[in-house]
């Protein structure tokens, strides 16, 4: 509920809009504009980066976030047991 009504309050909204998709815009111009650049040095070499990236990012990435939730989860329930 809490993060429901945080997220209706104007401040966030505020803040989501002056610092966030400012950022958010940056990122995605940076790595459109860093394909191309690949794409004109080599189409094959950029493809082989862009696939091993998605390999990475799903295959690595992924089930070292779960692996972190889960972690941060058991600490949580340590904390609150030893106090």
């Amino acid at each position: 509920m809490s993060e429901i009504r945080g997220g209706m309050n104007i401040h966030a909204l505020n803040n989501l809009l002056t610092w966030n998709m400012p950022y958010i815009i940056a990122r995605v111009l940076k790595l459109v504009v860093t394909i191309y650049f690949m794409t004109i040095i080599s189409i094959k070499l950029t493809f082989i980066i862009c696939l091993i990236y998605v390999l990475f990012r799903f295959g690595v990435m992924k089930r070292l976030e779960k692996f972190e939730k889960h972690t941060q989860k058991m600490d949580r329930k340590n904390r609150i047991l030893c106090e």
